[in-house]
């Protein structure tokens, strides 16, 4: 099943850029409490100055469209 990925990239590129990971790929396996990935493809996305966010824990900061 094909699933995208994003995060928040917890630093900032040349200490002024947020950026986001992006990651493509497909779910192998999956359980009640979390699902493993084959990661296909990830590249690295800029955002504005004002995308620059606080740290959020791992479960807030993750992002992820399932596709059927």
């Amino acid at each position: 099943m094909p699933v995208e990925l994003s995060m928040n990239w917890p630093v900032l590129l040349n200490d002024r850029c947020a950026m986001k990971l992006m990651i493509y790929g497909c779910i192998v396996r999956s359980t009640d409490s979390g699902a493993a990935v084959a990661i296909e493809r990830y590249e690295f996305r800029t955002q504005s100055l004002r995308a620059a966010q606080p740290a959020l824990p791992m479960a807030q900061a993750l992002e992820m469209r399932v596709s059927v």
